[in-house]
Protein backbone atom coordinates (compact mmCIF):
# COMPACT_ATOMS: atom_id res chain seq x y z
CA UNK A 1 0.00 0.00 0.00
CA UNK A 2 1.21 3.49 -0.85
CA UNK A 3 0.55 5.87 2.03
CA UNK A 4 1.11 8.77 -0.38
CA UNK A 5 -2.13 7.87 -2.12
CA UNK A 6 -4.22 8.18 1.04
CA UNK A 7 -6.46 11.24 0.93
CA UNK A 8 -6.34 11.59 -2.84
CA UNK A 9 -9.84 12.07 -4.25
CA UNK A 10 -11.13 9.29 -6.46
CA UNK A 11 -13.77 11.21 -8.43
CA UNK A 12 -13.14 14.37 -10.42
CA UNK A 13 -15.72 16.78 -11.79
CA UNK A 14 -15.47 19.05 -14.83
CA UNK A 15 -18.11 21.70 -15.57
CA UNK A 16 -18.07 23.46 -18.93
CA UNK A 17 -20.13 26.67 -18.86
CA UNK A 18 -21.02 27.49 -22.46
CA UNK A 19 -23.48 29.87 -24.06
CA UNK A 20 -25.86 27.05 -25.04
CA UNK A 21 -25.52 24.59 -22.15
CA UNK A 22 -23.63 23.71 -18.99
CA UNK A 23 -22.02 20.30 -19.44
CA UNK A 24 -20.91 18.13 -16.53
CA UNK A 25 -18.47 15.21 -16.67
CA UNK A 26 -17.39 13.07 -13.71
CA UNK A 27 -14.30 10.92 -14.16
CA UNK A 28 -12.97 8.24 -11.82
CA UNK A 29 -9.23 7.96 -11.27
CA UNK A 30 -7.71 4.75 -12.61
CA UNK A 31 -5.65 3.22 -15.39
CA UNK A 32 -7.26 4.19 -17.62
CA UNK A 33 -9.45 6.84 -15.99
CA UNK A 34 -13.15 6.18 -16.52
CA UNK A 35 -16.05 8.45 -17.34
CA UNK A 36 -18.59 7.73 -14.63
CA UNK A 37 -21.36 10.14 -15.64
CA UNK A 38 -22.19 12.94 -18.04
CA UNK A 39 -25.09 15.35 -18.38
CA UNK A 40 -26.04 18.86 -19.38
CA UNK A 41 -28.38 21.69 -18.49
CA UNK A 42 -29.60 23.96 -21.26
CA UNK A 43 -29.14 27.70 -20.76
CA UNK A 44 -32.06 29.96 -21.75
CA UNK A 45 -31.56 31.65 -25.12
CA UNK A 46 -31.22 35.07 -23.44
CA UNK A 47 -28.35 33.80 -21.29
CA UNK A 48 -27.71 33.25 -17.58
CA UNK A 49 -28.47 36.79 -16.42
CA UNK A 50 -31.92 36.77 -14.89
CA UNK A 51 -32.20 32.97 -15.08
CA UNK A 52 -29.74 32.07 -12.33
CA UNK A 53 -32.28 30.49 -9.96
CA UNK A 54 -33.75 28.36 -12.75
CA UNK A 55 -30.30 27.12 -13.82
CA UNK A 56 -29.20 26.46 -10.22
CA UNK A 57 -32.25 24.27 -9.58
CA UNK A 58 -31.67 22.39 -12.83
CA UNK A 59 -28.01 21.81 -11.89
CA UNK A 60 -29.00 20.50 -8.45
CA UNK A 61 -31.48 18.12 -10.09
CA UNK A 62 -28.83 16.98 -12.59
CA UNK A 63 -26.23 16.31 -9.87
CA UNK A 64 -28.83 14.34 -7.90
CA UNK A 65 -29.93 12.35 -10.95
CA UNK A 66 -26.33 11.52 -11.92
CA UNK A 67 -25.50 10.71 -8.27
CA UNK A 68 -22.40 12.91 -8.52
CA UNK A 69 -19.88 11.85 -5.87
CA UNK A 70 -17.52 14.84 -6.03
CA UNK A 71 -18.45 18.21 -4.53
CA UNK A 72 -15.52 20.06 -6.13
CA UNK A 73 -15.02 20.93 -9.78
CA UNK A 74 -12.76 22.52 -12.36
CA UNK A 75 -14.78 24.95 -14.48
CA UNK A 76 -14.31 26.31 -17.98
CA UNK A 77 -15.63 29.52 -19.48
CA UNK A 78 -16.05 30.40 -23.14
CA UNK A 79 -13.06 31.77 -25.04
CA UNK A 80 -15.61 34.20 -26.48
CA UNK A 81 -15.86 35.82 -23.03
CA UNK A 82 -12.12 35.84 -22.34
CA UNK A 83 -8.76 36.82 -23.78
CA UNK A 84 -5.98 34.41 -24.62
CA UNK A 85 -2.73 35.44 -26.30
CA UNK A 86 0.74 34.04 -26.89
CA UNK A 87 3.45 36.64 -26.20
CA UNK A 88 7.17 36.90 -25.67
CA UNK A 89 9.44 39.26 -23.74
CA UNK A 90 13.14 39.71 -23.19
CA UNK A 91 14.30 38.35 -19.86
CA UNK A 92 14.04 41.30 -17.45
CA UNK A 93 17.11 42.50 -15.55
CA UNK A 94 15.75 45.10 -13.14
CA UNK A 95 12.28 43.72 -12.34
CA UNK A 96 10.73 40.39 -11.42
CA UNK A 97 9.51 38.06 -14.16
CA UNK A 98 5.98 38.26 -12.74
CA UNK A 99 5.95 42.08 -12.95
CA UNK A 100 7.45 42.04 -16.47
CA UNK A 101 4.80 39.61 -17.74
CA UNK A 102 1.97 41.62 -16.18
CA UNK A 103 3.35 44.80 -17.72
CA UNK A 104 3.43 43.14 -21.15
CA UNK A 105 -0.04 41.69 -20.64
CA UNK A 106 -1.43 45.12 -19.79
CA UNK A 107 -0.56 46.30 -23.30
CA UNK A 108 -2.66 43.50 -24.83
CA UNK A 109 -5.70 43.49 -22.54
CA UNK A 110 -8.32 46.19 -23.26
CA UNK A 111 -9.35 46.39 -19.59
CA UNK A 112 -7.87 47.66 -16.35
CA UNK A 113 -5.95 44.75 -14.82
CA UNK A 114 -7.79 45.41 -11.56
CA UNK A 115 -11.02 44.42 -13.36
CA UNK A 116 -9.78 41.04 -14.62
CA UNK A 117 -8.41 37.77 -13.37
CA UNK A 118 -5.09 37.19 -15.11
CA UNK A 119 -2.93 34.09 -15.35
CA UNK A 120 -0.01 33.05 -17.50
CA UNK A 121 1.85 29.91 -18.51
CA UNK A 122 5.47 29.92 -19.72
CA UNK A 123 5.80 27.78 -22.85
CA UNK A 124 9.53 28.21 -23.49
CA UNK A 125 12.51 29.94 -21.96
CA UNK A 126 15.71 30.72 -23.84
CA UNK A 127 18.84 32.68 -22.98
CA UNK A 128 17.40 36.06 -23.99
CA UNK A 129 13.62 35.68 -24.16
CA UNK A 130 10.63 33.99 -22.62
CA UNK A 131 7.52 32.89 -24.53
CA UNK A 132 4.27 32.62 -22.58
CA UNK A 133 0.49 32.44 -22.86
CA UNK A 134 -1.72 34.88 -20.98
CA UNK A 135 -5.37 34.26 -20.18
CA UNK A 136 -7.70 36.88 -18.76
CA UNK A 137 -11.42 37.27 -18.04
CA UNK A 138 -13.55 39.94 -16.36
CA UNK A 139 -13.76 39.49 -12.59
CA UNK A 140 -17.50 40.08 -12.64
CA UNK A 141 -18.05 37.18 -15.06
CA UNK A 142 -15.88 34.74 -13.10
CA UNK A 143 -17.41 35.75 -9.78
CA UNK A 144 -20.95 35.31 -11.13
CA UNK A 145 -20.19 31.83 -12.50
CA UNK A 146 -18.48 30.76 -9.26
CA UNK A 147 -21.45 31.99 -7.22
CA UNK A 148 -23.83 30.04 -9.46
CA UNK A 149 -21.81 26.82 -9.14
CA UNK A 150 -21.46 27.27 -5.37
CA UNK A 151 -25.23 27.81 -5.08
CA UNK A 152 -25.59 24.34 -6.65
CA UNK A 153 -23.44 22.99 -3.76
CA UNK A 154 -20.23 22.52 -5.77
CA UNK A 155 -16.93 24.18 -4.84
CA UNK A 156 -14.90 25.58 -7.78
CA UNK A 157 -11.28 24.37 -7.72
CA UNK A 158 -10.00 26.12 -10.85
CA UNK A 159 -11.16 28.21 -13.79
CA UNK A 160 -9.96 27.46 -17.31
CA UNK A 161 -10.80 28.70 -20.82
CA UNK A 162 -12.66 26.12 -22.91
CA UNK A 163 -10.14 26.06 -25.78
CA UNK A 164 -7.40 25.17 -23.29
CA UNK A 165 -9.36 22.34 -21.65
CA UNK A 166 -10.24 21.04 -25.14
CA UNK A 167 -6.55 21.19 -26.12
CA UNK A 168 -5.48 19.46 -22.93
CA UNK A 169 -7.90 16.59 -23.59
CA UNK A 170 -6.52 16.35 -27.13
CA UNK A 171 -2.96 16.28 -25.76
CA UNK A 172 -3.85 13.59 -23.21
CA UNK A 173 -5.49 11.31 -25.78
CA UNK A 174 -3.11 11.72 -28.74
CA UNK A 175 0.22 13.03 -27.41
CA UNK A 176 0.62 14.63 -30.87
CA UNK A 177 3.81 15.62 -32.62
CA UNK A 178 4.11 18.69 -34.82
CA UNK A 179 1.30 21.19 -35.41
CA UNK A 180 -2.33 20.11 -35.45
CA UNK A 181 -5.55 22.08 -35.77
CA UNK A 182 -8.57 21.53 -33.52
CA UNK A 183 -11.87 22.93 -34.76
CA UNK A 184 -14.67 23.09 -32.20
CA UNK A 185 -17.98 23.61 -34.01
CA UNK A 186 -20.18 24.95 -31.23
CA UNK A 187 -23.70 26.35 -30.98
CA UNK A 188 -22.84 30.05 -30.96
CA UNK A 189 -19.19 30.05 -32.05
CA UNK A 190 -16.59 28.05 -33.92
CA UNK A 191 -13.11 27.92 -32.38
CA UNK A 192 -10.04 27.24 -34.52
CA UNK A 193 -7.11 26.15 -32.34
CA UNK A 194 -3.55 25.57 -33.51
CA UNK A 195 -1.98 23.10 -31.05
CA UNK A 196 1.79 22.66 -31.11
CA UNK A 197 4.47 21.65 -28.59
CA UNK A 198 1.93 20.65 -25.90
CA UNK A 199 0.09 23.98 -25.88
CA UNK A 200 -1.93 26.49 -27.86
CA UNK A 201 0.12 28.19 -30.53
CA UNK A 202 -2.75 30.32 -31.80
CA UNK A 203 -6.53 30.45 -31.60
CA UNK A 204 -9.38 32.40 -33.11
CA UNK A 205 -13.14 32.40 -32.53
CA UNK A 206 -15.63 32.73 -35.38
CA UNK A 207 -19.00 34.18 -34.36
CA UNK A 208 -20.88 31.48 -36.22
CA UNK A 209 -22.37 28.27 -34.84
CA UNK A 210 -25.08 25.67 -35.34
CA UNK A 211 -27.63 28.16 -33.95
CA UNK A 212 -27.58 29.63 -37.46
CA UNK A 213 -29.62 26.60 -38.58
CA UNK A 214 -32.28 27.39 -35.97
CA UNK A 215 -32.36 31.03 -37.04
CA UNK A 216 -32.82 30.10 -40.72
CA UNK A 217 -35.68 27.71 -39.84
CA UNK A 218 -37.16 30.34 -37.53
CA UNK A 219 -37.16 32.93 -40.33
CA UNK A 220 -38.46 30.54 -43.00
CA UNK A 221 -41.34 29.02 -41.01
CA UNK A 222 -42.18 31.91 -38.67
CA UNK A 223 -41.70 29.79 -35.54
CA UNK A 224 -39.88 30.43 -32.27
CA UNK A 225 -36.19 29.59 -31.85
CA UNK A 226 -37.14 26.73 -29.51
CA UNK A 227 -39.63 25.31 -32.03
CA UNK A 228 -36.98 25.61 -34.74
CA UNK A 229 -34.63 23.52 -32.55
CA UNK A 230 -37.25 20.77 -32.29
CA UNK A 231 -37.86 20.84 -36.07
CA UNK A 232 -34.09 20.60 -36.68
CA UNK A 233 -33.67 17.62 -34.35
CA UNK A 234 -36.77 15.72 -35.52
CA UNK A 235 -36.11 16.35 -39.22
CA UNK A 236 -39.57 17.80 -39.91
CA UNK A 237 -39.95 20.14 -42.93
CA UNK A 238 -36.98 18.38 -44.50
CA UNK A 239 -36.49 20.85 -47.36
CA UNK A 240 -36.33 23.82 -44.96
CA UNK A 241 -33.93 22.00 -42.61
CA UNK A 242 -31.77 20.91 -45.55
CA UNK A 243 -31.58 24.48 -46.88
CA UNK A 244 -30.76 25.90 -43.42
CA UNK A 245 -28.10 23.25 -42.80
CA UNK A 246 -26.47 23.91 -46.18
CA UNK A 247 -26.33 27.65 -45.40
CA UNK A 248 -24.57 26.90 -42.09
CA UNK A 249 -22.08 24.48 -43.65
CA UNK A 250 -21.26 26.86 -46.52
CA UNK A 251 -20.67 29.78 -44.16
CA UNK A 252 -18.68 27.89 -41.56
CA UNK A 253 -16.37 26.35 -44.20
CA UNK A 254 -15.81 29.78 -45.77
CA UNK A 255 -14.97 31.33 -42.38
CA UNK A 256 -12.67 28.48 -41.32
CA UNK A 257 -10.77 28.75 -44.62
CA UNK A 258 -10.42 32.51 -44.13
CA UNK A 259 -9.15 31.95 -40.56
CA UNK A 260 -6.60 29.45 -41.85
CA UNK A 261 -5.30 32.07 -44.28
CA UNK A 262 -5.34 34.85 -41.68
CA UNK A 263 -3.43 32.83 -39.06
CA UNK A 264 -1.23 31.23 -41.74
CA UNK A 265 -1.95 27.80 -40.30
CA UNK A 266 0.01 24.81 -41.57
CA UNK A 267 -1.26 21.78 -39.69
CA UNK A 268 -0.45 18.13 -40.21
CA UNK A 269 -4.01 17.12 -39.39
CA UNK A 270 -7.37 18.64 -38.41
CA UNK A 271 -9.42 17.25 -35.52
CA UNK A 272 -13.12 18.11 -35.16
CA UNK A 273 -15.40 18.30 -32.15
CA UNK A 274 -18.54 20.19 -31.13
CA UNK A 275 -22.17 19.76 -32.17
CA UNK A 276 -21.43 20.88 -35.72
CA UNK A 277 -19.19 17.85 -36.22
CA UNK A 278 -22.33 15.69 -36.42
CA UNK A 279 -22.70 17.06 -39.96
CA UNK A 280 -20.47 14.70 -41.96
CA UNK A 281 -20.33 17.08 -44.92
CA UNK A 282 -18.23 19.51 -42.86
CA UNK A 283 -15.43 16.94 -42.62
CA UNK A 284 -15.64 16.22 -46.36
CA UNK A 285 -15.70 19.90 -47.30
CA UNK A 286 -12.78 20.77 -45.01
CA UNK A 287 -10.60 18.08 -46.56
CA UNK A 288 -11.46 19.41 -50.01
CA UNK A 289 -10.99 23.08 -49.12
CA UNK A 290 -7.85 22.87 -46.95
CA UNK A 291 -6.27 19.75 -48.49
CA UNK A 292 -5.61 18.41 -45.00
CA UNK A 293 -6.46 15.03 -43.48
CA UNK A 294 -9.41 15.55 -41.13
CA UNK A 295 -10.78 13.35 -38.35
CA UNK A 296 -12.82 13.53 -35.15
CA UNK A 297 -11.41 13.65 -31.62
CA UNK A 298 -12.12 10.20 -30.17
CA UNK A 299 -11.45 10.38 -26.41
CA UNK A 300 -12.58 6.87 -25.50
CA UNK A 301 -9.48 5.24 -26.92
CA UNK A 302 -7.70 6.43 -23.75
CA UNK A 303 -10.63 6.96 -21.38
CA UNK A 304 -12.85 4.14 -20.15
CA UNK A 305 -16.52 4.45 -19.26
CA UNK A 306 -19.06 2.90 -16.95
CA UNK A 307 -21.99 1.32 -18.82
CA UNK A 308 -22.59 4.12 -21.33
CA UNK A 309 -24.17 3.12 -24.65
CA UNK A 310 -22.51 3.84 -28.01
CA UNK A 311 -24.96 6.56 -29.07
CA UNK A 312 -24.40 8.49 -25.85
CA UNK A 313 -20.63 8.01 -26.13
CA UNK A 314 -20.68 9.55 -29.61
CA UNK A 315 -22.67 12.52 -28.28
CA UNK A 316 -20.18 13.03 -25.42
CA UNK A 317 -17.20 12.62 -27.77
CA UNK A 318 -18.49 15.42 -29.96
CA UNK A 319 -20.01 17.83 -27.42
CA UNK A 320 -18.38 17.06 -24.07
CA UNK A 321 -14.67 17.42 -24.85
CA UNK A 322 -14.10 20.50 -22.70
CA UNK A 323 -15.88 19.03 -19.65
CA UNK A 324 -13.87 15.81 -20.03
CA UNK A 325 -10.65 17.80 -20.31
CA UNK A 326 -11.47 19.63 -17.09
CA UNK A 327 -12.06 16.42 -15.14
CA UNK A 328 -8.83 14.91 -16.51
CA UNK A 329 -6.98 18.11 -15.57
CA UNK A 330 -7.44 17.23 -11.91
CA UNK A 331 -6.45 13.59 -12.42
CA UNK A 332 -3.22 14.59 -14.16
CA UNK A 333 -2.39 17.14 -11.45
CA UNK A 334 -2.93 14.56 -8.68
CA UNK A 335 -0.80 11.97 -10.46
CA UNK A 336 2.17 14.31 -10.88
Amino acid sequence: MSFLSLGKPKNFLGIDVGSHAIKVAEVVRGNPPKLRSFGEVRIPRDGLIGAEEEVIEKLKALFKNLKIKSNKAAISISSYASIIKRLEISIPEEKSLDDAIKEEAEAHIPFDLNDVYLDYYITSSQEEKIEFIIAAAKRELIDNICELIQAANITPLAIEIDVISTGNLFEYVYKPEGANAIIDLGASKTSVILWEDNSIKNTRDISLGTNLINKKIEEKLGVSFEEAEKIKLKGNDKDVVKEATKAYIDQVIENIAETYRHLEITAEKIYLCGGGSFYAKIKERLEQELKTNTDYIIPFTKIGHEKINEQTLEFIAKTGISALGLALREIVSWSE
